[in-house]
Parts: structure tokens; sequence; C-alpha cells
């Protein structure tokens, strides 16, 4: 079996994978706004606060004292980590607000901006990753799919243990992250190794 070429310096890899990084980056954007806008399995990611808390919750934010952030409750600083307030995170509600002043809409372009540069991001780490490898070229469709899978979903566990991010919202984005690998294994494949 024959073995996929590494690129000999950086030259040769950019011209054997910007194509496919940045059609994958595009590839994998696409994936991404028909599962989360088409397909419909991420309605059920977040719940809404009952109506007067989510109104109390609301008007507290509005009020100006808070910042586009991310935030956590209870929390002190870490010079401020008293008993008391040990007792109080072991015992209190918990949680993490995600806020911003502008409305989640009102940003939506910049929002998915990001988004297909972090795609794309993922695409140019598992294209440095395949050009370390020694893979038999019959084994390299398997392996991108894989790596670009793994990236896609790091994170995730971390999510579920510390923020306490459900374990039913975790899988479907490891789902998720099974069909972002294989579109970036489809545009490497066909982009990068078709010659």
């Amino acid at each position: 079996r024959t073995k996929s070429p590494t690129p000999r310096n950086n030259m040769e890899f950019v011209s054997k994978y910007a194509l496919p990084i940045v059609a994958s980056g595009v590839g994998v954007f696409i994936a991404s706004s028909i599962a989360h806008t088409v397909l419909g399995h991420h309605e059920s990611d977040f719940k809404g606060l009952p109506g007067p808390v989510q109104d109390s919750v609301v008007s507290v934010m509005r009020s100006g004292s808070v910042a586009d952030g991310q935030y956590a409750f209870p929390w002190a600083p870490p010079n401020e980590r008293t008993e008391e307030w040990i007792t109080k995170t072991s015992t209190a509600p918990s949680g993490t607000i995600y806020f911003s002043t502008s409305g989640f809409h009102a940003n939506i372009g910049s929002t998915l901006f990001k988004s297909f540069l972090h795609n794309t991001a993922v695409s140019a780490l598992t294209a440095w990753t395949v050009s370390q490898a020694d893979i038999p070229e019959d084994r390299l469709f398997r392996f991108v799919a894989v790596v670009a899978a793994g990236y896609n979903c790091a994170g995730s566990g971390w999510l579920v243990n510390w923020y306490n991010h459900s374990v039913k919202m975790e899988l479907k984005n490891a789902i998720d992250s099974i069909a972002y690998g294989l579109v970036t294994a489809a545009c490497f494949r066909y982009l990068a190794w078709k010659s």
C-alpha cells in the first residue's frame, strides 16, 4: 500500500492543504447550519427559566450593572473564598450565565463568522496532524474523519463535568462532530489526495 507523502516544507504544506482546509471550513459551516436550523435536534439543548424568574433575571441584567461576559454563581475572588463561601457553594443553587447586552440575534453575523473561523482552524489542525502522520492512503479518509471529529468535540466532557452541560446535549454535539469529521475527510480526499 502506498502512503500519503508528507509535505517537505511549509510551502508544500500550504499548496497541498490550503484548498481542503478552506473547503472543509465552508462544508462544516454548512453542515453545522443544517444541524442547528433544519434538523431541530438541538432545540431541546436549553430550558427556559419559569416566567417570573426569567423576568426578574432579565430586569437585573437590563439595569446596566452587569457587563457582557460569562458569570458563575455563587462566586467570589480567590482571596475571598472563606469557609462561609465554601459552604454556600456546597449547599446553594449554582450555575453559569452567558450574558450579552445586545441580544443573541444582534451579533449573529459576527457569531457566524467566528464559527467559520473555528471550523477552518479545526481543519488546519487536522491537516497538520495528517501531514505529520505516516498513514497508508487507503486509511487516510478514516484517519482524517476521526481526527477532525475528535478536535470538533474536544472539551465536551469538560463542559459536562464542570459546567453541568447535559450529557444528552453533548452526545448530540458528538454526533454532529462525527458528521463534521466526515465532511472534512471528504474535502481532503477529493482536494488534497485526488492527484
